[in-house]
């Protein structure tokens, strides 16, 4: 999925939600909008909370045409566009699906029919994360908003971060441990990010370094 711009319509306003996740977001934005969120592995801004919240909503509009409950691929890497695609599925009702971006085409159509295909009661998920598979057949493990939240404060709280801390994102966002050690942390917490592609250890280094 592409995203172009990056600045709300004109007049846009956040509308208060009792999603906890998106309240917690609400919070966030309140109180750091237009500080820097995201980072590049060069130090440079990727995107303000305030730019995340615009994105999210242009983001939005173009997902109008999609019904509540239905499945939605999120594949799109360690990209700053993460965050504003996973707060917009959230405002939409629609289930976000986070698969790696190697996923191919014929791959991405296949987990996508599979997560379909599953009995929601009257309130959907807000999130599925898909097992391995590695030792028997995939599943998609449910989530709603409470239940992220709690997880994001849980590790929050005990490994101490806060958001004077910048976290370093070298594993992917789509993974479990990815979503909730960086995502999450960001919406709810404010806590800043580094979004790296590079995982080979010199690049790594060099990275921390700057």
């Amino acid at each position: 999925m592409s995203v172009e711009g990056r600045r709300a319509p004109e007049g846009a306003q956040v509308v208060k939600s009792t999603d906890p996740l998106l309240h917690a977001w609400e919070a966030t934005l309140a109180r750091k909008s237009g500080t820097p969120a995201i980072f590049d592995s060069r130090g440079n801004v990727a995107r303000t909370f305030e730019e995340i919240e615009s994105e999210a909503a242009l983001l939005q509009e173009k997902l109008q045409d999609r019904g509540r409950g239905d499945v939605f691929a999120i594949d799109l890497g360690n990209d700053p566009a993460w965050p504003a695609t996973l707060l917009a599925c959230l405002r939409q009702g629609l289930v976000a699906l986070p698969l790696d971006e190697s996923t191919t085409a014929h791959h991405r159509q296949e987990m996508v029919a599979f997560c379909r295909h599953r009995e929601w009661s009257e309130q959907p998920p807000v999130l599925l994360k898909l097992t391995s598979g590695t030792t028997a057949a995939p599943r998609a493990i449910r989530f709603r908003s409470a239940q992220l939240l709690a997880d994001c404060e849980q590790i929050c709280d005990t490994m101490g971060i806060t958001d004077r801390d910048v976290n370093f994102g070298v594993i992917p966002v789509s993974h479990s441990y990815g979503f909730s050690n960086l995502i999450t942390p960001l919406l709810a917490r404010g806590v800043a990010l580094v979004l790296s592609r590079d995982r080979m250890p010199r690049a790594v280094l060099d990275d921390l370094a700057r």
